[in-house]
């Protein structure tokens, strides 16, 4: 399920002044830090010297963390549904109760949309969502192998009972309108004893369509910030991606871009103007004949550049995993650029045929700044109805979200500024737009 991201209000913005002062101490910082790690590790590594990012370039993040879920939604024992802001910490608490409870036998259903749409409004029930839908294997290793989800299925959601009575978990495909519910024998009174916070907002859930939508009722004030930008030297992603290779990887140019190639398996191209990449295997071995191992193969991909920082986080896919994007994340609301900035593609071209799209800019620390510029962000209903009066139908939507705005900085390069507004995904080609250039642009 499709569901928006929670929302975190807190965020950073500088003026002018403060912005020169603050990219001055990041850059004293990070070299002072590097001095010392010099120090202490008794030899020099030129790739590290060269590399702003490297405290970046991590492995340890699970599988499970990649593909955990992106929000939560609570509805009272009056019926009134909420978006949980800080959904996050409450998630790991009921994830980590699910992995205890003792359970039954699973069943599944086709329902309406209609009856969807109640189910995942019964009272007193929390709603956990993904990105995008998540393979059923992926999901057993998050919740635990004793829901029994199939491994094929597709979840976009799964529903929990915060009463302490046990009950049923159902695991949502709102895409196919499948529910899968699975009866709980034995519970413990975690959930019960759970306090849900007052930031929350209003919100009312209907299907759109393909998936179940939340309007948000009233207007979100979300804060604008800034972070420091780093960059990752080709030197890195050259020596992860060619290091199992049998052949020195050798440079090459194609008019204005710079590639490395090991012969025929393996393909490294840069576009040095707007400093993204690509990257072809042509003889992957690993088996991509399900949605489940293109997950799997998916987050391997990531572990071999080394790209696995703690704010990125699964996006979407699209043709039964064959196309896997993965993008960082901003006080749980994904980072949205028209380069890709912040974004990472995995796609599966043919059967041994992998491609890879990423940027080398990523974002290292936000700056601190006592000035804040809020941005309101209108309702739902308010934003489907400008879509309307440009020409585009609720049909012509396949889903649409906040997002920050991934904008460089016109006047100091190091600074990136992150700015909350909506987003749409259209029907058409599955492309995420803003709402507003849509608005403006007028027409389908």
């Amino acid at each position: 399920m499709k569901f928006k991201n929670g929302l975190q209000r807190f965020g950073y913005t500088l003026t002018h002044y403060k912005l020169v002062i603050f990219l001055v101490w990041a850059i004293l910082l990070s070299l002072v830090l590097s001095v010392i790690m010099w120090f202490n590790s008794g030899h020099v590594d030129e790739a590290a010297q060269t590399n702003r990012s490297a405290a970046t370039l991590t492995t340890a993040k699970s599988l499970s963390n990649i593909y955990s879920p992106e929000q939560l939604l609570y509805t009272d024992e009056a019926g009134q549904s909420s978006s949980v802001l800080d959904f996050r910490p409450i998630n790991a608490k009921i994830i980590q109760a699910l992995q205890t409870w003792k359970t039954g036998s699973i069943s599944q259903e086709k329902v309406s949309a209609a009856k969807l749409v109640k189910i995942v409004q019964t009272k007193n029930t929390f709603v956990i969502g993904f990105g995008d839908g998540v393979a059923g294997s992926v999901v057993n290793k998050l919740f635990g192998d004793h829901f029994g989800i199939p491994n094929n299925a597709q979840i976009y959601s799964v529903q929990v009972p915060k009463a302490a009575q046990p009950e049923v978990v159902r695991f949502i495909d709102d895409k196919k309108k499948i529910v899968y519910t699975c009866q709980i024998n034995k519970a413990d009174k975690s959930l019960h004893k759970l306090n849900v916070p007052n930031d929350t907002a209003a919100i009312k859930i209907k299907y759109g369509a393909e998936h179940l939508l939340v309007y948000f009722i009233q207007p979100i004030q979300l804060d604008t910030y800034t972070y420091l930008q780093g960059v990752n030297k080709i030197d890195t992603y050259v020596t992860a991606l060619f290091a199992n290779s049998k052949e020195t990887p050798r440079a090459f140019h194609v008019g204005d871009e710079l590639g490395y190639n090991d012969g025929a398996n393996k393909q490294l191209k840069v576009n040095p103007s707007d400093g993204t990449y690509k990257f072809d295997s042509y003889n992957t071995n690993t088996k991509l004949n399900s949605f489940g191992a293109r997950l799997q193969s998916a987050y391997s991909w990531l572990k071999v550049i080394r790209q696995l920082p703690d704010n990125l986080y699964y996006f979407e896919s699209h043709d039964e995993g064959k196309t896997i994007n993965f993008r960082l994340y901003a006080n749980g609301l994904p980072i949205m650029n028209d380069k890709g900035y912040g974004s990472i593609t995995v796609q599966q071209k043919a059967t041994k045929h992998v491609q890879l799209a990423f940027s080398q800019y990523i974002l290292q620390v936000p700056l601190p700044s006592t000035d804040k510029r809020v941005v309101t962000l209108q309702p739902t209903a308010v934003i489907l109805a400008e879509l309307k009066q440009a020409g585009y139908s609720k049909k012509a939507i396949t889903n649409l979200r906040f997002c920050y705005t991934w904008e460089s900085d016109k006047n100091y390069t190091d600074a990136v500024t992150l700015r909350p507004e909506w987003y749409v995904e259209l029907a058409k080609d599955d492309q995420w737009y803003a709402v507003d250039e849509l608005v403006q642009q007028g027409g389908n």
